[in-house]
């Protein structure tokens, strides 16, 4: 029996030696050392931990915001300017403190947001539902936020991101 390097394979029978094995077969202290690897051009998906083009936004103390999408206007959002709606006996019921157990949906606090979530009926996509839900409940908690204060827009949403 002749004797080889640990990790390599015998030639077979007509063709070269094949490359290394699988590593828990390599010989224990050959394990320890990481291979080298080649560097990657700037931008690489594997050295940049969010895709292009994704901002995260930040908040004063240096977090990190977590970044929504409203149903209604497919636009991006700081969590804290949308509001989640979750569906609770067939009605639409606002998740101020965004606790409520089950699937929610973000929406920004603008009736015109939640009429292109209507027409397009993404309340019932969003929360997985069998029939349309019904909306008056949240119709006039929208009424009520729009014209008690006014509403982030996405302008300093986008702004807010940018940071």
């Amino acid at each position: 029996m002749s004797i080889r390097a640990p990790g390599r394979r015998r030639a077979s029978v007509g063709g070269p030696v094949t490359g290394m094995t699988h590593p828990a077969r390599q010989h224990p202290r050959r394990r320890l050392i990481a291979p080298t690897r080649t560097r990657v051009a700037e931008g690489d998906r594997r050295t940049t931990p969010f895709a292009l083009g994704v901002s995260r936004p930040t908040t004063r103390g240096g977090k990190v915001e977590p970044v929504r999408t409203c149903i209604g206007t497919r636009a991006r959002a700081p969590r804290s300017a949308l509001v989640r709606v979750v569906a609770r006996n067939g009605r639409l019921v606002v998740d101020p403190t965004a606790t409520l157990p089950g699937r929610g949906a973000w929406l920004t606090p603008s009736i015109d947001a939640f009429e292109s979530a209507v027409k397009r009926k993404a309340f019932r996509r969003a929360l997985r539902l069998d029939s349309e839900p019904d909306v008056d409940e949240l119709r006039a908690h929208l009424t009520r936020i729009t014209t008690s204060r006014p509403i982030a827009t996405t302008e300093q949403a986008e702004r807010h991101m940018d940071n």
